[in-house]
């Protein structure tokens, strides 16, 4: 998470995690501008947008995913709304502070709900923050199959 210059920059320095996007090599090749090119002029214009918060690991997979759907300009104002709208200012900003109030309530509920399995973690010195921080900054779409993501998507409410 950085801001303006150095959150493009970083935007551009995190190439290989943007191809983990599932864009094919046949859609960064598209005719006029591939999707990876669509994908870095998404994020840069995020930054651009929102100095103060810029970019933030995630949100590649974010706008990958709806570059799948929609075009580039829908794909902005899409992570513009996610970000600004559905989320707490501080989900994304430098501290994640947002982001980690869910990781404390998810091994709350994992204590609570699951206690072998979270005394078993405990057992074993595993943060569950560190496999599941991800999972909540791109909104699970790395960690489920897309078809079960869309639909979560569509009827989450």
């Amino acid at each position: 998470m950085l801001s303006s210059r150095a959150g493009i920059l970083n935007v551009f320095s995190q190439w290989g995690r943007i191809h983990m996007t599932g864009i094919s090599r046949e859609q960064h090749h598209e005719g006029n501008g591939g999707t990876i090119q669509k994908l870095q002029s998404v994020l840069h214009a995020f930054c651009l947008h929102n100095p103060k918060l810029g970019y933030c690991q995630g949100m590649n997979f974010l706008v990958g995913m709806m570059l799948l759907f929609v075009d580039a300009e829908d794909a902005f104002w899409c992570l513009v709304a996610i970000v600004e709208r559905y989320f707490p200012s501080s989900y994304f900003d430098q501290n994640l502070i947002g982001a980690q109030a869910d990781q404390e309530l998810l091994k709350e509920l994992l204590r609570s709900k699951l206690p072998k399995i979270s005394a078993h973690l405990a057992a074993l010195d595993i943060e569950l923050s560190t496999v599941t921080l991800n999972w909540f900054l791109s909104l699970f779409i790395d960690s489920v199959p897309i078809e079960c993501n869309l639909l979560s998507w569509l009827y989450g409410n």
